[in-house]
């Protein structure tokens, strides 16, 4: 599995390859099903890695760079820390971390 809990297409396509591979030596499937299968499963796999879409996370330096940014206070106080502490919060949220 991968750090955000969420299994890659290429990680579905491995585990499914096995099974099928292990269907095929307990006589399940005769090997032109399994190259068909496999195909299939190769083509999920294709439409899956498309719908996954990755984001770049930014890092703690990130968020105190843009944070400063804020067109109505440049005061680093209350609001500004807020940013900061809210940003935070939620980048780990998406990274599943427990906060």
């Amino acid at each position: 599995m991968t750090n955000n809990k969420q299994q890659t297409a290429v990680e579905w396509f491995s585990v499914r390859r096995d099974v099928l591979e292990i269907e095929v030596r307990l006589g399940k499937l005769s090997p032109i099903e399994y190259a068909e299968e496999l195909t299939k499963a190769e083509q999920q796999a294709k439409e899956m890695e498309k719908e996954q879409k990755s984001i770049k996370l930014p890092s703690d330096e990130e968020i105190d760079e843009k944070a400063f940014q804020v067109p109505y206070d440049n005061t680093k106080d209350f609001y500004d820390l807020q940013f900061i502490k809210g940003a935070k919060w939620m980048r780990d949220k998406i990274k599943g971390d427990e906060q």
